[in-house]
């Protein structure tokens, strides 16, 4: 029940997530960065995604994470 509750947390905050980027960013980054990202889980304010690859990893963390970071905050109410 938990891991389920998590989930739908993760989904909820990673749809503002996507809203935020898809605002802020061209669509062409938006679809070759963000697109394949899925929420795997939020527990004790730290959000778990899923990425395609670990290049995709280490894009989003090296180039948007802030915007991650900020957008999932205000999406959770408190620092993600």
């Amino acid at each position: 029940m938990a891991q389920a509750l998590s989930e739908i947390a993760a989904r909820d905050v990673w749809s503002h997530v996507e809203a935020t980027a898809r605002a802020q960013l061209p669509e062409n980054i938006f679809a070759m960065w963000f697109s394949a990202v899925r929420p795997a889980g939020y527990v004790d304010d730290t959000l778990t995604l899923e990425v395609a690859s670990p290049l995709v990893r280490e894009r989003l963390q090296h180039n948007y994470l802030r915007l991650i970071s900020h957008a999932a905050a205000a999406a959770g109410g408190r620092p993600v």
